[in-house]
């Protein structure tokens, strides 16, 4: 998803001059330069990639509540501060979930990959996924066009990305890999540390959505909560975007994202589309062409049945989540951003997703927020409190459906 595209757009004027930055193709206009340096520690070709995402990983394990309640911003519960408390310029963001209880859902799957694939593929990777869980060697599958999808990567990097890099399919090898409705997993590190990176990959995936998502979040608070806590929480990775020619072509995952914090475009899609379908949101990677650049990957949401394009990548920020990439239409990711609908793809269909799909976002509800600053919502009566250029002026939007 590499890609030159620059463009100059003001989100936010701010005492501090929060942000009139360029955007490239896949990065956020709001990411601070200073990041960009920071970025520049990614993994070089030639550094073990399990070893480094072990050691992420440990490190993510640790500190991730630290950052979901510290420096990350969070979906303010407003309606547990008094209006006393409140400071007057800053609505304190704080995590304020303790009554999270979420368990790590091994079984995820989007239903446009559904509708593609069928359910022989489905559950035949959810037999892999639960082999690959207790450490076994082989899985029941219906076919080995079926063995073929679930070990060749795709599925496992949107659907169960800590496998990334960790087995890989046995065709051609003469060893039998399917037969008889059983597939072998060949694993190309030992299986007690891809036990391990799992643990913890579980573990890390339930801190966050602990930290993030309350257990009566409806689906349009989940979006929002884990949108604010990727863009303020996660960094372009510059490394990559400008080495990725010279990359190994599976150097980018979803798992890469969660383990180092960071990623381009397809990683930091992938992510949030991951924990969205954690939460049983009807979510999708999604995607387009450009007029003028390269492709670029978001994600695109069903909710109460209507659809929504979301893009965590280009709200990347450092202060206050911008609402200008949630919740957006067909018709302003094409004439604002300049991706024709025609070219979106979703699903893993490509350039063909319009014919396999029937997928829009046609409704506009949220429009009044596409030049807004978040700042938290009050979720005993269904606002959203954000701003547009002073934080001092403070507006409401009532997202409690008819109101």
């Amino acid at each position: 998803m590499k890609q030159g595209f620059k463009k100059r757009f003001l989100v936010v004027m701010l005492s501090l001059m929060l942000m009139a930055s360029s955007l490239s193709g896949c990065a956020s206009g709001n990411i601070k330069e200073s990041d960009k340096v920071e970025s520049q520690t990614a993994k070089t070709p030639g550094q073990s990639t399990y070893e480094s995402d072990v050691q992420s990983s440990e490190n993510e394990v640790q500190n991730t509540s630290e950052d979901a309640e510290g420096k990350a911003s969070g979906a303010v519960e407003l309606s547990a501060v008094s209006t006393e408390e409140a400071p007057k310029k800053k609505i304190e963001n704080y995590r304020n979930n303790e009554d999270g209880h979420h368990e790590f859902q091994p079984h995820v799957f989007s239903k446009k990959y559904l509708e593609y694939h069928g359910e022989g593929v489905m559950q035949s990777f959810f037999n892999m996924v639960d082999a690959l869980r207790a450490g076994e060697d082989t899985f029941e599958c219906t076919d080995e066009n079926a063995y073929g999808w679930c070990t060749g990567g795709r599925l496992i990097n949107f659907f169960f990305p800590v496998a990334t890099d960790c087995i890989q399919p046995m065709q051609g090898t003469g060893t039998d890999a399917f037969k008889n409705g059983v597939g072998k997993i060949n694993y190309l590190i030992p299986k007690e540390e891809f036990l391990e990176r799992e643990r913890q990959f579980e573990e890390m995936v339930v801190s966050i959505l602990n930290n993030c998502v309350s257990d009566d979040y409806d689906d349009f608070e989940t979006c929002l909560s884990l949108y604010e806590y990727i863009t303020m929480n996660y960094k372009y990775d510059y490394y990559v975007y400008e080495h990725l020619n010279d990359l190994p072509f599976d150097y980018t995952s979803t798992y890469r994202c969660f383990t180092e914090k960071k990623g381009i475009c397809c990683e930091i899609a992938g992510m949030y589309n991951y924990l969205l379908l954690q939460c049983g949101v009807d979510s999708e990677e999604s995607g387009g062409d450009h007029r003028e650049i390269e492709s670029h990957a978001w994600v695109f949401v069903t909710i109460d049945g209507e659809s929504y394009h979301i893009d965590p990548t280009w709200g990347l920020t450092y202060k206050y989540a911008p609402l200008t990439y949630f919740m957006m239409t067909d018709k302003i990711r094409d004439t604002r951003d300049g991706f024709p609908v025609e070219k979106m793809d979703i699903g893993g269909g490509g350039d063909e997703s319009r014919k396999l799909f029937d997928f829009h976002a046609t409704d506009d509800r949220y429009q009044e927020l596409w030049e807004g600053n978040y700042m938290g919502m009050d979720r005993e009566n269904k606002k959203i409190i954000y701003f547009l250029y002073d934080e001092d002026d403070r507006k409401e939007f009532y997202y409690g459906g008819e109101g």
